[in-house]
């Protein structure tokens, strides 16, 4: 099955405290190996931000068993029309001039708290992403994203 290699942006949030609510955003600017200026996350490690996708958003709303993650997990850039399930450390995706590497899948299980997980029903684990700013500049919602491996 081929995967498409392009999308585009849906939604940007940051998180300028831990345990805050989402700020939701038109635009974020990212820092070259640091991530997103303004978001508690920004610390220039391995996971400066976070990757979530349209259909993995849409699976997790149409769950009847909430898996234990769905609160925890905060996403910073939603992504329509792509799938980075298929996707590997290293490969980067560009936004304009933003480059961004993904760096680990996003998503420990957590068995003997979710009845997902127990279920084997959890599409969450390997899909979702972190990644960090190889290379910073602005991204704004509607802007396409394609993954380059």
């Amino acid at each position: 099955m081929e995967t498409k290699n392009s999308g585009k942006i849906v939604s940007l949030m940051r998180y300028p405290e831990k345990k805050a609510p989402a700020v939701v955003e038109e635009m974020l600017i990212l820092k070259q190996n640091f991530g997103i200026e303004g978001d508690h996350h920004a610390d220039g490690g391995e996971r400066q931000l976070s990757l979530l996708t349209m259909q993995e958003k849409e699976w997790m709303q149409n769950q009847v068993i909430k898996g234990f993650c769905f609160k925890k997990y905060k996403e910073n850039i939603l992504i329509d029309g792509i799938s980075l399930s298929d996707c590997k450390q290293g490969n980067l995706l560009e936004c304009g001039d933003v480059v961004l590497e993904l760096t680990s899948s996003i998503k420990s299980c957590h068995p003997e708290l979710c009845k997902l997980v127990e279920d084997g029903k959890c599409i969450l684990a390997g899909s979702s992403r972190f990644a960090k700013v190889s290379k910073g500049g602005t991204i704004f919602v509607n802007m396409p994203v394609i993954i380059k491996k």
